[in-house]
């Protein structure tokens, strides 16, 4: 699996918020960090989101440890918007984002 950069925090990679064309926008926004990127919105008490990567990068491994699964260039999770705020984005409101997993492989 291709690792993008990271920190003792986690991976970086471009976030955005997008309502609709989240595949389009994901991918586009992969592509331009060379690694993967993550989209979503908030519905309700929830953040869905969709996350998209360059091969050899395997999102599915982010998505599964968040619940939620699919491929390796195209995946998904639901989490509650405190997680989504404490544990994927780290309380951070700048536009480049750190994403606070440290996974295995």
């Amino acid at each position: 699996m291709k690792r993008p950069s990271h920190d003792q925090r986690g991976y970086h990679c471009l976030a955005t918020n997008a309502i609709n064309n989240t595949s389009e926008v994901g991918q586009a926004i992969a592509k331009r960090s060379g690694t993967f990127s993550l989209t979503f919105f908030i519905k309700g008490d929830e953040a869905i989101c969709s996350l998209r990567s360059i091969a050899p990068f395997d999102v599915s491994v982010i998505a599964t440890h968040f619940g939620g699964g699919g491929h390796a260039q195209a995946s998904g999770f639901t989490v509650p918007i405190k997680c989504f705020f404490s544990e994927i984005f780290g309380g951070d409101d700048s536009g480049l984002k750190t994403i606070p997993w440290a996974l295995d492989g």
